[in-house]
C-alpha cells in the first residue's frame, strides 16, 4: 500500500485546486513560511479522522475554508475539501479497487462530508476502513516539531495507545466502545420496558375482556349474517311462490276477460253505446235511491204517529182502570166517543 497522490481545494491556503503527487519513495515539501506545509500536513491529519479543532488550529469548521484574500483576488469558498489517493494492488484495503480515494468536505455550516471513491459514507466507515490497515489520525503517524521528545517522555499508558495503535487493534477497542454504547442503550430500553410493563399491566384483564367483547361480537355478527341470509333466501322462495299464485289466479280471470272482450265484439258494441247504457243505468240507479229515501222517510213517519197512538192508548186505559176501581157500572159514551174520535184522527 502506498501514498500516490494529496488533492486540496478550497482547504485553508490552497485556495484552488492543488494536487501533490508522491511517487517516489522519499518526498519533500519544501517552502518559506507561510507558504502551506503545515496545512499539508494538517490535511493529512484531518482528512484521516481528526475531529480536533484545536489540533488544525482553529475553532469552528469554517476556520478550515477559505476565507478570501490577496492570492489572485480570489473569493472565500463555500466548503473545503481534502482527498488521498492511496495504491491498492496489494488489496491491503478492502475494497475491490485499484486504487481508493478517501475524501472529506466541509461547509460553512459545520457539516461534514465523507467519501470513499467518490460514494458518500459515515466517519464510522472512514474509521473502519482505516484502522484495519493500522491507519488513523493519531500522533504517531504524523509526527510534529516536538512531538519525537513527547513519545520518548510519554507516560505507559500513552505509549501503550501508541502501541496499539501500531498493531491495529484501534478498530477492536473502537468496536468494543460500540458494543458497550450499545448494550447500555439496551440495558436502559429493558428498563423502560419493565416500567411500561409494570404500569399496564393492571389493563390487561381488562383489556382481554374487551378483546373477548370483541370476538363475541364478531361471532354474533357472522350469525347474524348467516341467518339474515338464511332469511332472505326463505322470503325470495316465499316471493316467487306467490307470484307464480297470483299467476295462476289471474289466469281464470284474464281467460273471462278476453271472453267477455270477444263477446262485446261479436255483438259490435262500441264504446259510446256502452256509455248510453250506462248513464241509463246510473239514471235508474239514482231514481231508485230517490224512492228508497222517500220510503225511509214515510216510514219514520208512520213510527212516529204509531207512537203517539200507543201513549194515547195507554192513556186512556189508565184512565178506564182507574173509573173500574172506583166501581163505575156506567161508562161515559160521550167520552169514550170523544176517545175513539182522537185515535181516528191519530190514524
Amino acid at each position: 500500500m502506498r501514498l500516490k497522490r494529496l488533492e486540496l481545494s478550497g482547504f485553508k491556503s490552497f485556495a484552488k485546486k492543488t494536487s501533490f503527487l508522491f511517487d517516489a519513495p522519499v518526498t519533500a515539501i519544501v517552502g518559506p513560511n507561510g507558504s502551506g506545509k503545515s496545512n499539508c500536513a494538517e490535511a493529512f491529519r484531518w482528512v484521516l479522522g481528526e475531529r480536533s479543532m484545536k489540533s488544525l488550529r482553529g475553532t469552528r469548521g469554517k476556520d478550515l475554508i477559505w476565507n478570501g484574500g490577496l492570492q489572485g483576488g480570489l473569493p472565500r469558498a463555500g466548503r473545503g475539501a481534502v482527498t488521498l489517493i492511496f495504491d491498492n494492488h496489494d488489496r491491503k484495503f478492502n475494497v475491490d479497487f485499484d486504487e481508493v480515494a478517501i475524501g472529506r468536505e466541509v461547509h460553512r455550516d459545520g457539516t461534514n462530508v465523507y467519501t470513499i471513491n467518490g460514494s458518500a459514507v459515515r466517519a464510522r466507515d472512514v474509521v473502519e476502513l482505516l484502522a484495519a490497515v493500522s491507519l488513523g489520525s493519531s500522533d504517531h503517524y504524523i509526527v510534529n516539531q516536538g512531538d519525537a521528545d513527547r513519545v520518548l517522555l510519554a507516560s505507559a499508558a500513552d505509549r501503550r495507545g501508541m502501541i496499539e495503535d501500531g498493531l491495529g487493534l484501534r478498530l477492536y477497542q473502537w468496536k468494543i466502545e460500540e458494543s458497550e454504547k450499545k448494550l447500555e442503550k439496551t440495558e436502559e430500553n429493558m428498563r423502560q420496558v419493565e416500567s411500561l410493563r409494570r404500569e399496564l399491566a393492571p389493563h390487561l384483564k381488562y383489556l382481554k375482556k374487551q378483546v373477548d367483547k370483541m370476538a363475541e361480537a364478531d361471532n354474533l355478527r357472522r350469525e347474524l349474517k348467516k341467518l339474515y341470509l338464511e332469511y332472505l333466501k326463505r322470503e325470495d322462495k316465499y316471493l316467487r311462490e306467490t307470484d307464480a299464485g297470483l299467476q295462476e289466479a289471474r289466469r281464470e280471470p284474464e281467460a273471462k276477460l278476453k271472453e267477455i272482450e270477444a263477446r262485446l265484439s261479436a255483438l259490435g258494441t262500441d264504446h259510446s253505446d256502452m256509455g248510453v247504457v250506462q248513464r241509463e243505468i246510473n239514471e235508474r240507479l239514482r231514481r231508485a235511491d230517490d224512492a228508497i229515501r222517500q220510503a225511509l222517510r214515510e216510514k219514520e213517519e208512520l213510527g212516529r204517529r204509531l207512537g203517539r197512538l200507543e201513549g194515547l192508548l195507554e192513556a186512556k186505559q189508565a184512565m178506564i182502570n182507574q173509573t173500574l176501581e172506583r166501581g163505575q157500572r156506567e161508562f161515559n159514551y160521550e167520552e169514550v166517543e170523544h176517545f175513539s174520535h182522537d185515535i181516528l184522527n191519530e190514524v
